[in-house]
């Protein structure tokens, strides 16, 4: 919510009642890939046994690492619930399945872009009036298994079409307690891959059990683990598409910090008077259950020179009572102090620098000329700092970070440049020079940011960023292959079509039957508004050469007609355009992946240029502010190429209305019979205005 002074605070709610903070726009805790991925791209040779082991079978077994951190990560549990992990037994399907699953919502973040699951698609109820079900009559929705291989279902339909994971495991009966092959198991990690598995050299590193021996052979449980883990650290890497940012709130990318509340010393249970007062204090502040007196003691200690000056002034900067510039004024007061003190902790500074770039975010609302203050302010500080050291790297990633937000593109290229060994730099270097269409100065700075002290997850990220900058150097046959399947469908003389769809709280279930050579279409089905617990019939014809829709009102039994010649939402006009010009007006980036019978092509378009291109429009619902998501799949048939299934996900902010709409369209029957409006329907028919 926004207080006042432009502020941006978030609501704690504590014993003594409510109270108000600012929330970390920067700062946020996440597991950061690139600290996780060492200690999970683990050797298949057991190191040093670790204190105590969760299972007595395997401390002489080579997967003994793997199963212990995959265990500790919430991937395995004990065979049967035994204190055993049976390494060497076979990994039956439903095991992996529920591995897989975990896997899954580890990393669901990451799948996100591709797939635009909902909460309720997570806990799989579905978005419409059908609870989704599996098609296996072997997997008893009241045992342990149902839900996890219910959501790999809904997962692997969303990324590759309907019933992509009966291509793998087919038949009505899914047999989960027959041990699994590898080649299941690599048709199973398609689904973390953007298009077919990937074939660069760390990832055939990294699953190389998988290409030993046969597909036929069966998986062990230690082989299982050490994929899974492994598969872990593949994910932590990085993102499925490191690149795509259609919302363009992603980049600048800043390193993820976990605790943004230390005590920048330490502190045993043998301190002075002041250092219990500090060190309460900064818990009050870290626990959300501060007062007007902690600020106060805050303040004394400044006042009165504590020697943890850093502290002190740090933790000023988070006070909610004064504005975000008395705030910044303490952030810039605690990097004083850190150079006073003339220790190097890279870390520190880190934090420190990433507080200041969080408090400009926020200041910027209302202050647009902040980050040049705020660099200018920084850049005092280099002369304190060795050239190219942690500390420098530090300082330099929140100052280019900020040239990239007040737009200056090439200076913001030019820092992250000169340490493309760091990977929030180097991603950051190539989505800008990408932006700039410099493709042999991404390629020079890939091979030069790889050599042989590589670790790695960086290894990983350069071999995720060729595989995207692959892709994109495929949009036009993208596009062209969509655009193709469309017209092919566009000029079938009729088609049928189940549908659902959510719309601002009203949800839709409804069969479509269009005739393309008529232009008619006619719509029967129900709808539920979110106020009601009753179903109400539609029933609607559109004649679209005439842009007049009839309406049947089945209280009265009468029908009614209007003009649909204005667009109330970006997606309608978004909905005419052709792919061509989605590509030219909009920017429109796809992605084509094959699966089966199908080819899925994803489209996402950026959300300025909907901006841009809706200022030019009269817009029913106003003035488009942002589109946070605006993502449509399309699934076409790989022997008619033409559209089988249609998914999207669209959420439009406009000054008075928040548009959330998303749905799947099911296309089920090419045909010949025309259609018509009944004559009863066109002369009975009353006009709206």
């Amino acid at each position: 919510m926004n207080g006042a002074g432009g502020k941006v605070w978030y609501i704690v709610m504590s014993v003594d009642g409510f109270s108000f903070r600012r929330m970390p726009v920067s700062m946020i805790k996440i597991i950061s890939g690139c600290a996780l991925i060492g200690s999970l791209l683990l050797p298949t040779v057991a190191g040093a046994a670790p204190a105590a082991l969760p299972f007595s079978d395997i401390s002489k077994h080579y997967a003994k690492n793997a199963i212990v951190y995959g265990y500790e990560n919430g991937l395995f549990s004990g065979a049967k619930g035994s204190a055993k992990f049976e390494p060497d037994r076979y990994m039956t399907r439903g095991e992996f399945m529920v591995v897989l699953d975990r896997l899954f919502s580890q990393n669901e973040q990451v799948f996100y872009p591709l797939l635009m699951l909902s909460e309720h698609d997570e806990l799989g109820l579905g978005e419409g009036f059908d609870e989704p079900h599996l098609p296996y009559v072997d997997v008893d929705r009241m045992t342990w298994l149902y839900q996890p291989v219910l959501r790999m279902e809904i997962a692997f339909n969303k990324m590759y079409g309907p019933n992509a994971l009966e291509r793998i495991f087919s038949g009505k009966e899914f047999h989960p307690n027959q041990p699994i092959t590898k080649g299941e198991v690599t048709q199973l990690f398609a689904l973390f891959h953007s298009g077919p598995a990937a074939n660069d050299d760390m990832s055939k590193k990294l699953f190389l059990l998988l290409q030993a021996g046969q597909q036929t052979d069966k998986l062990t449980r230690g082989d299982g683990a050490i994929l899974a883990v492994n598969m872990l650290g593949y994910m932590a890497a990085g993102p499925i598409l490191p690149l795509l940012d259609p919302s363009q709130t992603k980049f600048p990318i800043v390193p993820e910090i976990e605790d943004i509340f230390p005590l920048f010393g330490v502190y045993t249970d043998q301190i002075s008077p002041d250092e219990s007062l500090y060190v309460k204090a900064a818990a009050r502040i870290r626990n959300y259950n501060d007062e007007a007196n902690t600020w106060k003691t805050l303040q004394k200690l400044a006042d009165e020179k504590f020697y943890n000056q850093v502290g002190v002034h740090y933790y000023l900067s988070w006070n909610p009572e004064v504005s975000l510039q008395e705030n910044m004024k303490e952030a810039f007061l605690s990097i004083d102090a850190y150079f006073a003190d003339k220790v190097v902790l890279s870390d520190t500074l880190e934090l420190l620098v990433a507080n200041v770039y969080d408090l400009a975010l926020k200041i910027e609302t209302e202050d647009p000329k902040i980050f040049d203050t705020v660099l200018a302010h920084l850049r005092t500080y280099e002369s304190k700092i060795k050239p190219q050291s942690q500390e420098w790297q530090a300082l330099a990633t929140y100052e280019a970070a900020m040239e990239a937000k007040r737009g200056n593109t090439q200076n913001a290229i030019d820092l992250y440049t000169q340490f493309p060994q760091n990977d929030h730099a180097l991603l950051n270097a190539v989505y800008y020079l990408n932006e700039l269409k410099k493709d042999s100065e991404i390629q020079q700075l890939l091979d030069t940011s790889r050599d042989k002290e590589t670790q790695m997850h960086h290894a990983l990220m350069i071999d995720s960023i060729k595989q995207e900058l692959n892709l994109l150097a495929q949009q036009s046959s993208f596009a062209n292959d969509l655009s193709y399947a469309l017209h092919r469908t566009d000029n079938t003389p009729n088609v049928t079509i189940q549908g659902e769809s959510q719309l601002n709280g009203y949800s839709f279930k409804y069969q479509q039957t269009v005739d393309n050579e008529g232009k008619f279409s006619h719509v029967t089905g129900y709808y539920q508004a979110p106020e009601s617990l009753v179903l109400q019939k539609l029933e609607t014809y559109y004649d679209d050469s005439a842009n007049v829709e009839y309406l049947h009102d089945f209280e009265e039994d009468t029908w009614s007609k209007q003009s649909k010649s204005t667009i109330d939402y970006m997606h309608e006009w978004v909905d005419k355009q052709s792919v061509f010009d989605r590509v030219t007006k909009l920017n429109a980036r796809y992605l084509k992946q094959s699966f089966g019978d199908y080819d899925v092509i994803t489209e996402w378009i950026p959300s300025d240029r909907l901006r841009t291109q809706s200022a030019k429009l009269q817009l029913g619902a106003g003035r488009l502010k942002s589109v946070p998501t605006f993502v449509t799949k399309y699934y076409l048939d790989h022997k008619t190429n033409l559209l089988v299934r249609k998914v999207w996900r669209y959420e439009e902010i406009y000054d008075k209305e928040y548009a959330a709409y998303s749905g799947s369209d099911t296309y089920q029957d090419y045909g010949t019979s025309a259609l018509r409006i009944p004559l009863d329907t066109l002369k009975g028919a009353v006009e709206q205005k």
